[in-house]
């Protein structure tokens, strides 16, 4: 039986953001064993309360919570900091809305082998996020620039803050890290108003993200994934050897319009291993605890 338990969200990081300290239910693991197999495993998923933020109280409300203590550790977020990268450059304009076109430079941006066949053409800021494309965010971190970047990061609180592995690549297996805990505050603050994003960068972010729509339900979020310890070599293909870490970020609007904000993070011994179990078992963990309906589940 699931206890009830007082458990602390997030831990405050060198204190750049409060503590959750609300009540919560864990989620007892061993129920999921059999599917998590030789993988580490974190989940938390946190409906807030009505309150605003600001007021008191706003960061207390429904929650459930796998792993408390993997989910207060800080990991590299990978292409999930695209759901950031696509805020700071809408509200910036250095983007002007999902439809944002950048020509593909195969001179500025040479196609890899590992690269899927979509990557190497022009994309949108939506496409661009649907397919995960790499050189397309890295281009837009380029026009941004390293100053907007420190100002935008502080006022999220998100991580550590650190972009000192370089301005088109601090998210990938790099300098930034943030914890499953971090990710959701930054979500929860971000569509609640209190990181002050348009009205109009929030609709093109809920546009981008969605994964599914059903039963009054949609899903949205996005994956990730990247090496743990990243290769000592020029060989972009050694990167990929070796044990993975993965991530399903992303967030539920239900038929009452509320939302649930949820991070899924796992680490495997390669990336075979977490590739479909990221987003298979965060709809299994959704639909389990009902902040999705059984239609949402993964199929068998």
């Amino acid at each position: 039986m699931i206890t009830r338990i007082l458990i602390l969200l997030i831990l405050c990081v060198a204190g750049a953001v409060d503590a959750f300290a609300c009540r919560g239910e864990a989620i007892r693991q061993g129920r999921y064993d059999p599917l998590i197999g030789d993988r580490a495993l974190t989940f938390v998923v946190f409906t807030p309360s009505t309150a605003s933020p600001g007021m008191p109280g706003w960061r207390c409300g429904r929650e459930h919570v796998l792993n408390p203590e993997m989910a207060k550790t800080q990991f590299s977020p990978f292409s999930t900091f695209k759901i950031a990268n696509a805020v700071i450059a809408l509200e910036t304009a250095v983007a002007d809305g999902p439809a944002f076109a950048l020509q593909y430079d195969p001179a500025r941006d040479p196609k890899r082998d590992w690269w899927p066949e979509d990557w190497a053409q022009d994309h949108t800021l939506a496409s661009a996020f649907k397919n995960s494309v790499v050189w397309y965010y890295r281009e837009l971190a380029r026009r941004i620039g390293e100053e907007r970047y420190r100002s935008a990061l502080a006022k999220f609180h998100y991580g550590n803050k650190d972009i000192s592995g370089g301005v088109d690549q601090f998210w990938l297996s790099s300098s930034l890290k943030v914890s499953p805990g971090e990710q959701i505050l930054f979500l929860a603050a971000l569509f609640r108003g209190g990181l002050g994003a348009s009205e109009r960068t929030l609709a093109a972010l809920d546009y981008i993200s969605q994964i599914e729509s059903a039963d009054g339900y949609s899903l949205h979020g996005k994956t990730s994934a990247g090496p743990i310890d990243r290769a000592d070599s020029d060989d972009p293909l050694l990167a990929f050897k070796g044990r993975f870490g993965g991530w399903l970020v992303g967030w539920v609007i239900g038929p009452d319009k509320k939302r649930a904000y949820f991070a899924l993070y796992t680490e495997g011994p390669d990336f075979a291993s977490i590739k479909t179990f990221r987003q298979d078992m965060a709809r299994r963990l959704l639909v389990d605890h009902d902040y999705l309906p059984p239609s949402f589940a993964p199929k068998p």
